[in-house]
């Protein structure tokens, strides 16, 4: 047996296990109370859920299994540690909720590969100097935290989670070139500064939610950055450095206060997904069309008003999401032959006898969504469009029993209403 699962303070199959346990699981039991009942020496993984464990007993199991690599802890009240009460071989380090308010005296090196210590009230964390082998910090949900400690040099990329800690500034990355994801989601961060030109390895940038006025242009110095996700900010204008980056292919602007289609856009010819919803964008300009690797453009309640005439050069595009806008007519689709996905919830003003026309032109839409329109009649030819499955209707003035009569007629299609 090299793992076992004990739950409720039920110990006895610990007593009878294999010399060579290798895995072991605990849950609601109290560890203070009971301590390790035998060696664990050959323990390599000790998991305690929703466990009775403080800072010392923890110090007294640990002392049992000193070959461990790895350790998760779930609503663990461990109050205050150090570094030297951990194995030296420890690998994987997971502590989520219950109470960790520091770890502290960091080692100058250390074995680990993954740091994990989220929403457990830490205030303080020292981390080694050198992390040769790390994957990943995660120091999410700690609201208390405030500051980000001194990143340790590492020899692989790798990634760094600061949610919601209570951030007011841009972390000191200053001889930190490995760091291929940042995430600083919910902190209340007003600028990306110069320094992120040090992150050389950036792959994935999050920024949601962070008071966000401006970004250094100093960002389109950075070759590999492709995922760029800055929902809920106050940008209003498109900071000119993302507009120059080579290799960028998802772009999240959602609610960013912007107040027109930022021109600049048509440079990123690598694009994939553009992601606009929510700002007040009244007109795409043609120059949209050279975004030939454009998948998924979302314009979710923007107030627009105009498209192109025609969408032809969009041959990639697979999701066009258009909901909740005043247009009044529809785009020409023909070329299109990608697109899967169109999104047309709450089109009051829109022309639906010319909508329909355009619609029929469609050879390889699977999936339009209606909700929420004002045709008082459905055009039957959407329906015989090649390889649609799904057409969504709810809350339109059609009568059940048109929508009935469609069914009989189109079994191979969902009608949702």
């Amino acid at each position: 047996m090299s793992e076992l699962e004990i739950a409720n303070d039920d110990f006895a199959p610990l007593m009878h296990a294999e010399p060579l346990l290798h895995r072991l699981e605990l849950e609601d039991c109290d560890l203070v109370k009971n301590g390790p009942p035998r060696d664990l020496a050959g323990l390599r993984s000790l998991e305690a859920i929703d466990c009775k464990l403080d800072g010392e007993a923890l110090k007294r199991w640990l002392a049992v299994c000193p070959d461990l690599e790895d350790l998760s802890l779930t609503g663990a009240q461990l109050g205050a540690l150090t570094w030297d009460c951990l194995p030296q071989r420890l690998q994987h380090l997971n502590i989520h909720g219950g109470e960790l308010t520091s770890l502290l005296a960091a080692p100058t090196t250390g074995g680990l590969q993954v740091l994990s210590l989220t929403a457990c009230k830490l205030q303080a964390v020292e981390l080694p100097k050198s992390l040769s082998g790390l994957r990943t910090i995660s120091l999410a949900w700690n609201q208390d935290l405030a500051t980000c400690p001194n990143l340790p040099w590492t020899a692989k990329p790798f990634e760094l989670d600061l949610r919601e800690c209570g951030l007011t500034a841009w972390p000191d990355v200053s001889g930190i070139d490995k760091v291929s994801r940042i995430d600083l989601s919910h902190n209340a961060i007003s600028d990306v500064p110069k320094e992120i030109e040090n992150c050389h390895s950036l792959d994935t940038l999050r920024l949601q939610a962070c008071q966000l006025t401006a970004i250094d242009p100093a960002i389109a110095s950075l070759p590999f950055l492709t995922h760029v996700w800055l929902k809920d900010n106050a940008l209003r204008d498109l900071p000119t450095g993302l507009c120059r980056l080579a290799n960028l292919k998802v772009l999240e602007l959602v609610r960013c206060q912007l107040q027109a289609w930022p021109e600049a856009l048509g440079n990123l010819q690598t694009l994939e997904a553009l992601l606009m919803s929510e700002n007040h964008i009244t007109r795409v300009p043609d120059s949209v069309l050279g975004m030939r690797n454009l998948r998924n453009l979302q314009l979710w309640k923007t107030g627009l008003q105009q498209l192109p005439t025609s969408l032809r050069g969009l041959e990639a595009l697979q999701q066009l999401e258009i909901s909740y806008n005043p247009l009044k007519t529809l785009p020409d689709f023909t070329g299109l032959a990608a697109l899967e996905h169109l999104g047309l919830c709450g089109l009051r003003d829109l022309d639906w006898q010319q909508g329909f026309e355009r619609l029929a032109e469609i050879r390889s839409i699977r999936n339009i969504n209606f909700t929420n329109c004002e045709f008082e009649q459905f055009d039957p030819r959407v329906l015989a469009i090649p390889g649609l499955t799904r057409v969504d209707v709810n809350k339109t003035p059609v009568a059940e029993s048109e929508w009935q009569k469609l069914r009989a007629a189109h079994p191979a299609i969902t009608i949702w209403t």
